[in-house]
């Protein structure tokens, strides 16, 4: 498009060229003293055509144009603020120190040096046991629930059994309701096995027997903590198998 049109102005400029050097040769002959005034004609002006390179030529590199003009804004300077004598003393002034407290000294326990002992090693030692071996507890007074107290109820159980019998029934109520129109703190002692047998599973299975009667009363209102629980196991003084509720006499 571009060849074009170079092409199309080449083309003018050569017609305007010839009009010009007809206008300047002098009238033929033959004319028959016709006379034309070319500048009269309005011709367009010549226009400078620029030289198109033949394909394959080396175009040589024109040098870039310089750059347009750069303005660098340069920040003013920051007036500093006028202290005061004894401000700028201050600032310039290095912080106090923190007070730190003194640690007490640490005291570190020593160990004493052991000494060196001479150990020696026996076999076979002799040793003689004399003497007969005693009870500890023999003439200590046992303990008596019912001291400073009274039976108010009993409950039988059957050997081994742990459960409450369904008997039972009518006289732990009865207990209950004369339970509630007082405040006085009762016992339940609880005995299982036979006279004398102070194994753990006998003292275990009083302690049961103990926890279902006092279950029962907590049921009918009777406050936890006004009754003490004592298994005793085997040292009833009569039947065993059985849990006594006890009231303090009055």
């Amino acid at each position: 498009m571009r060849r074009f049109a170079s092409l199309l102005l080449l083309t003018v400029a050569l017609c305007a060229r010839a009009e010009a050097q007809n206008a300047s040769a002098p009238p033929a002959e033959d004319d028959e003293g016709v006379t034309v005034n070319l500048d009269a004609i309005g011709a367009p002006e010549p226009v400078v055509i620029p030289e198109i390179p033949p394909e394959g030529a080396i175009i040589p590199k024109t040098k870039p144009l310089p750059d347009a003009v750069q303005v660098k804004i340069v920040p003013l300077p920051r007036h500093k603020p006028v202290l005061a004598p004894a401000e700028s003393a201050a600032l310039a002034a290095p912080p106090p120190p923190a007070k730190t407290e003194p640690k007490a000294p640490e005291i570190v326990a020593k160990a004493p040096p052991k000494a060196d002992l001479p150990v020696t090693i026996v076999e076979n030692f002799p040793m003689e046991m004399r003497g007969v071996a005693s009870d500890p507890y023999a003439g200590t007074k046992g303990l008596n629930p019912a001291d400073g107290y009274t039976v108010i109820g009993r409950v039988r159980f059957s050997r081994n059994a742990g459960q409450m019998p369904t008997t039972a029934a009518a006289v732990l109520d009865a207990i209950a309701e004369k339970l509630l129109l007082s405040s006085e703190r009762i016992r339940l002692a609880a005995y299982s096995g036979a006279t004398g047998d102070m194994s753990s599973q006998s003292r275990r299975l009083s302690l049961e027997r103990a926890r279902a009667v006092r279950n029962y009363l907590v049921e009918k209102g009777v406050p936890f903590e006004r009754m003490d629980v004592m298994p005793l196991g085997g040292a009833a003084a009569g039947q065993s198998d059985r849990v006594d509720i006890l009231a303090p006499a009055s």
